[in-house]
């Protein structure tokens, strides 16, 4: 799971909030799949895709397959969302996480039209309708809606953080306000629970599932061909089918 997370469908490997899901749906389905490690390289993205992805992990867990986080060079915000569901979350001492917040906003590009003489209007057909343009500022009402739904969407965040993360909310909350921890720090503080690598990762997998590394196959999910990358797929079945999962 690397890069930033968006919604529906992107190449395995990447992150998409459909494509991804579908993957660990799959992984859910097969009987030959003991345990999972969720490899997350990804600074975040749609808050959206995040939470559909964390719930995937939980019903993964909930059908008995241990899941196993383990964060790359950064997993934060985003990456933090779908990595703290797991089971147990391996982290690199200097891996850059946490960043439990939420930011939005929009870029306004008058001043930059008139500069370079470029004539862009909008047509819309109510006051919301041109929420988002770049031909204009938030309203002082609009600036309020945005800030209402960010707050919900951060109180679901640190909720949602503190639960799986077995911490109480007023413990929780402090590592928050889109502070990023090193991976030293984060173990410190309650976010991660080992400090290591692949190899920690698989082998934790491997003690919660109750089988021994050398009796099970280690496998990744393949990537896409250079081809099939560019022709879209119809649905997220389609484009989970289209990936090779461990052969029998």
């Amino acid at each position: 799971a690397a890069g930033e997370i968006s919604d529906g469908n992107e190449p395995a490997g990447r992150i998409g909030g459909r494509s991804t899901s579908e993957l660990i749906r799959r992984a859910r389905d097969d009987d030959r799949i003991k345990a999972v490690v969720l490899r997350v390289d990804s600074p975040g993205g749609s808050a959206v895709a995040s939470d559909a992805i964390r719930r995937e992990v939980l019903r993964l867990r909930e059908a008995g397959r241990p899941v196993v986080a383990c964060m790359a060079d950064v997993a934060a915000s985003g990456g933090y969302f779908v990595a703290m569901p797991a089971d147990e979350i391996v982290a690199q001492p200097t891996t850059l996480t946490g960043s439990i917040g939420v930011l939005a906003g929009k870029f306004v590009i008058t001043e930059l039209k008139e500069k370079l003489g470029l004539v862009l209007s909008d047509v819309s057909s109510g006051p919301w309708a041109d929420y988002l343009s770049p031909n204009s500022r938030f309203t002082d009402e609009q600036w309020a809606a945005l800030n209402r739904r960010l707050d919900e969407i951060y109180a679901d965040f640190t909720g949602k953080a503190a639960t799986d993360r077995h911490l109480a909310i007023e413990v929780l909350e402090p590592l928050a306000r889109g502070r990023v921890w090193t991976g030293v720090d984060a173990r410190e503080r309650g976010l991660i629970d080992h400090l290591g690598g692949m190899g920690l990762a698989i082998d934790r997998a491997a003690e919660l599932a109750g089988v021994k590394p050398a009796d099970v196959a280690v496998r990744s999910v393949s990537k896409l061909g250079f081809l099939s990358q560019f022709r879209p797929a119809e649905s997220s079945e389609q484009l989970a089918t289209s990936v090779t999962l461990p052969s029998r």
